[in-house]
C-alpha cells in the first residue's frame, strides 16, 4: 500500500458534502471518479508526529479485518495533503448515519421506542463484529453509538438494519485472540469514560480486553433500549436497571442479556462466543425457524455486500492473526512510506528529554512503597467485594445469560 501525495484537492475524488467533524479531523462524502463509487473520506489533521499513531493503529486494524462482516471496510488508498497537513483515509459510505442519530431520533417527546426487530438486528450485528475482532486479537476500546454505522436494506421483503463497527483509532492489537480471556495492559486509559468498564478506570493499571469491549457494548445497547446513558460518571457501584418501558418492549431475555454485559467483575460477563450463541438461541425461540434463519442470512448477506475487496470479489476472513506493523521489526513494511515533507515534519518535533526522577531519602522511599502496596491491596479488596456481592445476587453464581428467558 502506497501513500499518495497531493496538494489541496484530490484529483481522484469529487467532494459531495461534509458529513461531520471530530477531535482529530473531518469526514466528507466523496465520489470516486474512476468508477463512480460513493465513499467516505476521513481527513485526520497532523498537528504533531504523535498524531500518526492513531492512523497507523486504524489502518493496521482495518487491514486485519478486511472482508469481515459487521466491520467498516476501507479502500487501500491513503493520501497526504501537503497544504493542510492531513492524512485522508477512504472507507465505505453508509447512508443511514450512525447509531447515535437513531437514538436521538427516538428521544424526542412522545416518540415511540426503537422497534424490537431493529434492536435485535443491531445487537446481533455488533456481537458478530466483536467476535471477528476478538478472534483476530483486536480490542476496539471505544465502542459507543457514534462509532457504529448503520445500513438499511430490503431483503426478501423485510427491512433489515445492519450495524458496523467503526473508528479503530485507539484500538489495541495483539498477536493472540482475545477470546481466551487474557487482558491487555495499558500505560494510559483510552476510551470514552461513560462507556468504560471498571477495570479500565483503574488509575494505577487500567486493563483492556474482550470484557471491556463487551461492557461498552452493554452500555451502548442500554442506551438504545432506554434512550438514556447507562452511566454519567466514573462510578460503577451497581448495574443500572431497565425502565418499565424497555422491559415491556424488549421482553425478559434481551434486557437481562444487556445488563449482564455491564457486570463489574469481568469474569461474570458472558464471553463473545456465549453472547453470539445466546442471541442465536433467542432468535430461534422468538421467531419460527425459517424466519430466524432468514434474519441471520440477511444480516450476513447485507454485511458481506459491504465487505468487498479491491478486485470486486468478497474477501474471505484471514486464516491467521495478523500482527500490527510495530510488532514486526524484522519484516519490511510497505505501509505508510512517508514523503520527505512529512518526514521533515516529524523531525521538527522537539524531542522530550528524559528527566531523572528525584532521589528521595530512605524514609520517604519506604513510605512511598508502603502507600503503593496499600493501593494495590485496596483495589484487590474492592474487586473481591464486588464479585462476592454479584455472586450473592445471582443466587449461587449462575450467570444470567445461561437462564434463557421466555418471550412475554
Amino acid at each position: 500500500m502506497s501513500l499518495r501525495v497531493i496538494n489541496g484537492d484530490d484529483a481522484n475524488y469529487v467532494v459531495v458534502k461534509r458529513l461531520g467533524a471530530g477531535a482529530l479531523g473531518t469526514v466528507h462524502k466523496v465520489l470516486r471518479k474512476s468508477d463512480g463509487k460513493v465513499l467516505a473520506c476521513k481527513a485526520i489533521q497532523l498537528r504533531s508526529a504523535d498524531d500518526l499513531n492513531p492512523i497507523v493503529r486504524e489502518v493496521a486494524a482495518l487491514r486485519t479485518l478486511a472482508g469481515c462482516r459487521n466491520v467498516v471496510q476501507w479502500t487501500p488508498d491513503v493520501a497526504f495533503d501537503l497544504d493542510s497537513l492531513t492524512i485522508r483515509l477512504h472507507m465505505d459510505y453508509y447512508p443511514d448515519g450512525d447509531l447515535d442519530s437513531l437514538i436521538k431520533s427516538h428521544n424526542v417527546k412522545d416518540s415511540p421506542p426503537v422497534p424490537k426487530d431493529t434492536v435485535t438486528q443491531v445487537f446481533c450485528c455488533l456481537a458478530m463484529g466483536l467476535l471477528d475482532c476478538h478472534s483476530r486479537g483486536i480490542c476496539h476500546r471505544d465502542i459507543k453509538p457514534p462509532n457504529i454505522l448503520l445500513s438499511r436494506k430490503m431483503w426478501n421483503g423485510q427491512l433489515v438494519t445492519v450495524a458496523f463497527l467503526a473508528d479503530f483509532g485507539i484500538g489495541k492489537l495483539s498477536s493472540n485472540p482475545l477470546t481466551s480471556g487474557l487482558a491487555l495492559d495499558s500505560s494510559c486509559d483510552a476510551g470514552t469514560p461513560i462507556y468504560m468498564a471498571p477495570e479500565s478506570l483503574e488509575p494505577e493499571s487500567p486493563m483492556y480486553g474482550a470484557g471491556t469491549d463487551l461492557f461498552a457494548l452493554g452500555c451502548t445497547m442500554y442506551e438504545l433500549c432506554n434512550r438514556q446513558y447507562a452511566y454519567t460518571d466514573y462510578s460503577r457501584k451497581s448495574v443500572p436497571s431497565m425502565d418499565l418501558t424497555a422491559l415491556r418492549e424488549y421482553g425478559g431475555t434481551l434486557c437481562p442479556l444487556v445488563t449482564s454485559l455491564m457486570r463489574a467483575a469481568p469474569a461474570l460477563r458472558p464471553s463473545t462466543e456465549q453472547l453470539v450463541k445466546t442471541l442465536k438461541e433467542y432468535c430461534a425461540s422468538r421467531w419460527e425457524k425459517q424466519k430466524a434463519a432468514m434474519l441471520w442470512e440477511s444480516l450476513a448477506v447485507v454485511s458481506q455486500a459491504n465487505a468487498v475487496a479491491v478486485d470486486g470479489q468478497a474477501a474471505p476472513p484471514p486464516t491467521r492473526v495478523m500482527q500490527p506493523p510495530w510488532e514486526q521489526p524484522n519484516q519490511q513494511q510497505q505501509a505508510f512510506q512517508l514523503p520527505p515533507a512529512l518526514q521533515a515534519l516529524q523531525k521538527q518535533q522537539p524531542q522530550q528529554q528524559q528527566q531523572q526522577p528525584p532521589v528521595l531519602p530512605p524514609g520517604l522511599q519506604q513510605a512511598r512503597q508502603a502507600h503503593q502496596v496499600h493501593q494495590q491491596y485496596a483495589a484487590t479488596w474492592r474487586r473481591v467485594q464486588m464479585q462476592a456481592a454479584e455472586q450473592q445476587q445471582f443466587g449461587g453464581g449462575q450467570p444470567p445469560w445461561n437462564k434463557m428467558g421466555t418471550r412475554p
